[in-house]
């Protein structure tokens, strides 16, 4: 061996120590690769993940345990107006009116301090023509010890789903040419009506009321005519109404109904009449009616105690029978 490179021996402990330190080193290293690998594969879920959520159509969002927002997809934040530098770490006060935040804010904390799910109807806006129904779905997560350390909320539009609701519930229960109560909706609030009137002891009228000669206005001026006829009368019989308890329907071809809850027998006339020249008033020609006007005819019968809906009913189309054979154009009483 050259003089100039001598060897150089290490003691074994030290040379142990050194090879050790090399493994801890090389150790060291492979870990941070793969854990490296690791958080990228992560990373690439969790952009995935956040990627798919952004097709979601609904409004999906997390909080943290002071309810604060740490996350929202694309659909959210769009709504919101906002980006996500934006939208992180802010509050439900900080986007919705007072009342919707207090509301959110109610289920938020049930849902961070007991750990339970929740399905709740939210409705964002105090008009009703223009406020949003939103099904709002939360759900908690915890960390590794079980702990709840945030939620996780779901929002689905259901706006136009309660518009479409709303309006079969309405088509269900009203003429669709005068705007009136129908048959159906009349029968049920004549039950119930009658149930109060047992438990208040109060009177109550029905009134029901018929066009006079209606076929033949149809046959004569045509049935486009004869609808226009059916509009005006039930606009006039609303009139003769001064109560919101007051209740009008059309339960028949030419048929209307009025219920009178809490009215006694002179009232119910004062509104029959009232209803009568409502109805004259309007001058519609009818050249087949002996007022050559559209007039009505109307029968009354007052409930007593104990009454059936149909033996009331019965009693005031008696009453109605009575008033046309007896000229038409007139009120008479059961």
């Amino acid at each position: 061996m050259s003089s100039c490179l001598k060897e150089v021996k290490l003691p074994s402990a030290l040379l142990l120590l050194a090879i050790t330190g090399l493994g801890v080193i090389a150790g060291l290293v492979v870990w941070v690769c793969l854990l490296w690998r690791r958080l990228a594969a992560l990373k690439s879920q969790t952009n995935q993940l956040a990627e798919a959520l952004d097709h979601v159509h609904a409004f999906v969002y997390m909080k943290d345990s002071e309810r604060r927002y740490i996350y929202a997809n694309r659909l959210t934040l769009e709504r919101l107006g906002l980006t996500t530098k934006q939208l992180y770490g802010t509050r439900a006060t900080d986007h919705f009116q007072a009342a919707t935040a207090a509301c959110i804010d109610e289920v938020d904390k049930r849902v961070l301090t007991y750990g339970e799910s929740s399905s709740d109807q939210v409705v964002y806006g105090d008009d009703p023509a223009t406020a949003l129904v939103y099904l709002e779905v939360k759900e908690p997560f915890h960390d590794p010890r079980g702990r709840v350390v945030g939620l996780l909320g779901i929002s689905t539009d259901m706006t136009e789903i309660r518009r479409l609701e709303r309006e079969l519930e309405l088509r269900s229960t009203t003429d669709y040419l005068t705007g009136l109560a129908n048959r159906r909706f009349f029968d049920e609030r004549l039950t119930l009506a009658l149930k109060h009137q047992r438990r208040a002891q109060g009177p109550t009228a029905l009134l029901l009321l018929d066009i006079d000669h209606f076929k033949k206005y149809n046959d004569t001026y045509g049935h486009s005519a004869g609808d226009a006829v059916l509009q005006a009368v039930a606009a006039a019989l609303l009139g003769a109404v001064a109560r919101t308890t007051d209740f009008v329907a059309r339960v028949g071809g030419e048929e209307f109904a009025m219920l009178l809850d809490g009215t006694g027998l002179q009232g119910a006339q004062q509104i029959a009449e009232a209803a009568r020249a409502g109805v004259q008033r309007c001058g519609l020609l009818h050249e087949k009616n002996s007022a050559q006007v559209v007039t009505i005819s109307i029968g009354i019968a007052m409930a007593t105690p104990d009454e059936d809906p149909t033996h009331l009913y019965q009693k005031a189309d008696r009453a109605l029978y009575a008033a046309k054979e007896s000229g038409r154009n007139r009120v008479c009483t059961a």
